[in-house]
């Protein structure tokens, strides 16, 4: 979950994908304009693969979604396929792919942030396919 301000000034938190009990993975996006009293569906298909385990932050005023684990069909080997794209949004509605295959392994159940210093997204550890990840990636400077 993250919160975007619109134009207006006025903040609103958006919630994206998550886990189904039984264990399914979803592709939705949902938002409250009233501090999470109450919630809106805004689309059940988004354009990105169903994920749980991702993270998502606010960076440079956009929306930004990585990583996760999805349990839609991939690879026969994969029981549930690990990801390592990115996605923005600058309005919560409309995503863009930023990039397909992230430099870093994909991994779920990690660490995302804003590094205000640098001005930099920073990923910390998570769960990689096979075993738990120490890494820390950062964001290319602009």
């Amino acid at each position: 979950m993250a919160s975007l301000r619109g134009p207006e000034g006025n903040a609103t938190l958006w919630l994206a994908g998550g886990e189904e009990v039984g264990g399914g993975t979803r592709r939705d996006v949902w938002y409250s304009d009233d501090a999470g009293a109450t919630w809106q569906l805004d689309s059940g298909s988004a354009p990105w693969l169903d994920r749980a385990g991702h993270a998502m932050v606010r960076y440079r005023g956009q929306l930004f979604l990585a990583a996760g684990r999805t349990s839609a069909f991939m690879n026969v080997d994969l029981a549930q396929p690990i990801l390592r794209d990115v996605w923005k949004s600058a309005d919560g509605r409309v995503w863009e792919q930023v990039l397909d295959e992230a430099p870093f392994d994909g991994r779920e159940d990690f660490g995302m942030a804003v590094h205000a210093a640098s001005d930099r997204l920073v990923i910390v550890g998570g769960q990689g396919q096979i075993a738990r990840m120490a890494d820390v990636w950062v964001s290319p400077q602009n």
